[in-house]
């Protein structure tokens, strides 16, 4: 299962671990051939991703200044903990790589919600 994770989040999805217990759920643990794993792939990309705003309406919730920033700390106990993704310490590291953070190790709401909604960081113009 998670390799299966890993493999869609290489070709640009961003399912939950939710998500994919629940489609590998009909293959019963069993390894997936080509062609089962195209159809994890489809149902993966039908699955509506979250509106720009609403994550970053949730994500602002982090953000108690209230100036659009938020802790790498923060972020990092929201996806790696148990309650969270459960993301290793390397997968949050390969996430976060790009993001660039102030010197305070904050990070800017905005950049990590286009991270979740879009698999990559805005352009200049983006912003």
């Amino acid at each position: 299962r998670e390799r299966i994770a890993q493999a869609l989040r290489y070709l640009g999805q961003n399912p939950l671990e939710e998500e994919v217990k629940s489609m590998m759920k009909k293959y019963k643990g069993k390894p997936l051939n080509y062609m089962q794993f195209e159809e994890v792939l489809k149902e993966c990309e039908n699955v509506t991703k979250p509106a720009k705003d609403e994550v970053a309406e949730s994500l602002s919730m982090f953000d108690v200044d209230g100036d659009g920033w938020i802790s790498r700390g923060q972020i990092k106990h929201l996806i790696c903990s148990q309650t969270g993704e459960g993301l290793t310490q390397e997968e949050f590291e390969n996430l976060l790589e790009n993001i660039p953070g102030n010197e305070d190790g904050m990070i800017r709401v905005a950049d990590f919600a286009h991270l979740l909604n879009q698999g990559g960081l805005p352009t200049v113009t983006d912003l």
